[in-house]
């Protein structure tokens, strides 16, 4: 567990502002959210409570979930790369330099890995493969959800071009993944570096395999947080966090209150405050009325 954190009580130091992973945190199986999780974010979002779903996703897999609660609310996108308010519009931007991009690329290509790169959303937010796009699994689970996205689909040698992309993915083994790790490292960039494990991931891989998130300097979803509290002018210890895997961990330390729930990997149960089974995923909104004293 943390230490050494202040943290705010309710009737001493309330809590301003919610942050909420989104996926195995915030949502059902269905993709949805329970009645009572709704009622409770829109409760506290009336009393001026702020509210931040922080996600992996992109913007164009995530647009929907405002939709789902009906508050205004902040969307901090790519772990961190993005952060996009109740309008939809960017107010906060971390992007991977091209020239690193790049690099990484050749990098990978070294060690007989392909690249998939996620386009900033002024650049047209597309996805663009090192290889035949239909080879990769992620591609293809997609396209079973939304058959559209297709059209976003983009062969990377056919680009000379590469304005700073929102972040570079790779799937494969454990030993693949570190052996990239490591070449990145000796480049002298200073990525920032997600692991995913098939062992130990409770979202991200499936089929046992590994994945390495490559993203700009200094970008989480804790960074985005302490953009926000700035804007916000809400200290720390004013952040309740849940999350339950790998990339929430910095966020989780980062709030006055980090909660893991659920399937939460040992390790986003060891950098938060505490611990809730997320029976009927309702975790989340027994824990707020909990804090908030909601009846």
């Amino acid at each position: 567990m943390t230490s050494e954190k202040t943290t705010a009580k309710p009737g001493d130091n309330p809590y301003r502002l919610i942050a909420l992973d989104v996926d195995g945190t915030l949502l059902d199986a269905q993709g949805g959210v329970t009645p009572n999780t709704k009622a409770t974010l829109q409760k506290l979002a009336s009393q001026g409570v702020h509210v931040a779903l922080a996600t992996g996703r992109r913007y164009i897999i995530a647009s929907f979930l405002p939709g789902l609660l009906e508050i205004p609310l902040y969307l901090i996108l790519s772990n961190g790369a993005v952060i996009r308010d109740h309008t939809g519009a960017i107010t906060y931007e971390s992007y991977l330099p091209s020239e690193w991009a790049w690099r990484a690329v050749e990098e990978a290509r070294r060690l007989g890995l392909q690249s998939t790169i996620y386009e900033n959303a002024a650049a047209g937010d597309h996805m663009l493969f090192d290889g035949d796009w239909r080879a990769h699994r992620g591609p293809q689970a997609a396209l079973k959800r939304r058959p559209e996205l297709e059209s976003l689909y983009v062969d990377l040698n056919t680009v000379t071009d590469l304005p700073d992309p929102i972040e570079i993915v790779h799937w494969g083994t454990d030993e693949e993944m570190q052996s990239l790790a490591e070449a990145l490292r000796a480049t002298g960039f200073a990525y920032t570096l997600v692991f995913w494990r098939g062992r130990e991931s409770s979202s991200f891989v499936r089929d046992g395999q590994s994945a390495l998130e490559i993203l700009g300097p200094n970008t989480s979803k804790a960074t985005a947080l302490t953009w926000l509290c700035t804007h916000l002018g809400i200290e720390p210890p004013q952040v309740v966090a849940f999350g339950d895997d790998v990339n929430d961990i910095e966020m989780l330390q980062f709030a006055g209150l980090g909660v893991a729930v659920g399937n939460a990997t040992q390790a986003a149960r060891d950098a938060a405050d505490e611990y809730t089974h997320n029976d009927d995923n309702e975790a989340v909104a027994r824990t707020l009325r909990r804090l908030f004293s909601i009846d």
